[in-house]
């Protein structure tokens, strides 16, 4: 069953990295598999280093650091973790 037949709408999700962030590219990689299966509507992925008021704003301390919907989630994840966030 899909989220359109559960009534899900997909959510948008932010992610934070960094250029020397080992974790990071695997994390962009689950993300847009994600993505492509329909529970991700929009996939924003941001350099820190080019976003430091933002990431200040926001409070981020490390990356990689993601905001799905209305959770936010520090340190490397699986592609199976972040799924049963989004």
């Amino acid at each position: 069953m899909t989220n359109k037949e559960k009534n899900i709408a997909p959510v948008e999700v932010l992610m934070l990295m960094g250029p020397q962030c080992a974790f990071c590219g695997p994390m962009m990689q689950a993300l847009t598999e994600i993505m492509k299966s329909g529970h991700v509507a929009e996939l924003r992925i941001l350099n820190i280093e080019k976003n430091l008021e933002l990431a200040a704003e926001l409070g981020v301390r490390s990356v990689p650091w993601l905001r799905i919907g209305p959770f936010e989630l520090s340190g490397s994840r699986t592609k199976k973790e972040i799924s049963l966030w989004v």
